[in-house]
């Protein structure tokens, strides 16, 4: 396995708790580039912060993982920059999606039909209460940090084939589609996007929704005036 891959695997244990087939492992890598590649809108770190100084800090604290992430993160980018990737998208910062957190009763405002696909379950009454009969379908899938007892059990078999299976039976075009599912969701925003629909990738801003701090980033916001619960 060459680094890069083992530094994806590294990144996917940690949200799919067991680990799967090389081969599988190696395919879900290669559909997230994928969906990176063909973003509208895609965010770097490097719009916000000093990368330079973290990959140092990272390294003069032994954690080669992360340090490795932001690398391989700035090569995606200069590549996608050389090869023009995003000639027609919008490259901007990494967190441009809790920046919207506060704007999303407005985005829902202006949707006629939504499916949310979220580790948060306990934000399906509050989707609810502001989308009424517009909100389509709320699926859930493993929150990131669950360990399954078994591969059965894990967000890699139990819930990815399904969602996908899932989203492309319906007729997507036009519907608004919020994800937050680590790795799993840039393939399900790329999925939906492919049958026509507004897919956005929330990611951690489902947690501030539920009113909980899970990254550091999320200390720059104030999660008690932007949870919904």
């Amino acid at each position: 396995m060459g680094i890069p891959y083992s530094t994806f695997y590294a990144k996917f244990l940690s949200q799919n708790g067991i680990a799967i087939p090389l081969d599988d492992a190696i395919a879900l890598c290669t559909d997230v580039r994928s969906a990176l590649i063909s973003a509208d809108i895609i965010g770097f770190r490097s719009f916000r912060t000093n990368e330079r100084t973290m990959i140092r800090e990272r390294i003069e604290q032994g954690d080669a993982y992360s340090a490795l992430g932001f690398l391989y993160a700035r090569e995606l980018l200069q590549q996608g920059l050389i090869e023009g990737y995003w000639q027609q998208a919008t490259i901007t910062s990494a967190w441009i999606h809790l920046d919207m957190t506060p704007y999303l009763e407005k985005i829902l405002d202006g949707a006629d039909s939504i499916i949310v696909i979220t580790g948060r379950a306990e934000l399906r009454d509050a989707f609810g209460s502001r989308a009424g009969s517009r909100l389509e379908a709320f699926i859930t899938v493993p929150v990131q940090g669950f360990t399954p007892q078994s591969s059965d059990q894990s967000h890699f078999f139990s819930a990815f084939p399904i969602v996908r299976r899932e989203l492309g039976q319906k007729n997507l075009r036009g519907k608004l589609v919020l994800v937050g599912a680590g790795l799993f969701g840039k393939v399900y925003c790329h999925t939906a996007k492919q049958d026509g629909a507004v897919a956005i990738d929330l990611g951690s801003a489902f947690d501030i929704l539920a009113g909980l701090e899970t990254r550091p980033v999320h200390k720059w916001y104030d999660i008690s005036a932007m949870r919904w619960i």
